[in-house]
């Protein structure tokens, strides 16, 4: 999820239409990458990849990924719905 994401704002994946993660944190090094791939994409800019549609599930009560860290992920892909689920 959090390289779909990514990859989403990057540009280098033109046909996407939307993202749906489950559990996904955010990792600063996949956008750090992602705004180096926009940047080399003609016609193409990290905002126009937050305009693309994402989904983003997390569960209260996750031991591996917290909800800080996929809140994050949802704040950094732009467009998103966060819904957090009770498991």
């Amino acid at each position: 999820g959090t390289l779909a994401t990514a990859l989403a704002l990057s540009g280098v994946l033109p046909n996407v239409k939307a993202v749906v993660t489950a559990g996904a944190p955010h990792i600063r090094e996949a956008f750090e990458v992602a705004n180096e791939l926009a940047e080399s994409q003609p016609d193409w800019s990290v905002e126009a990849g937050k305009e693309i549609p994402k989904f983003h599930l997390a569960g209260e009560t996750d031991a591996m990924v917290s909800l800080d860290w996929t809140r994050e992920l949802v704040e950094s892909g732009g467009n998103g719905e966060f819904v957090v689920h009770e498991q």
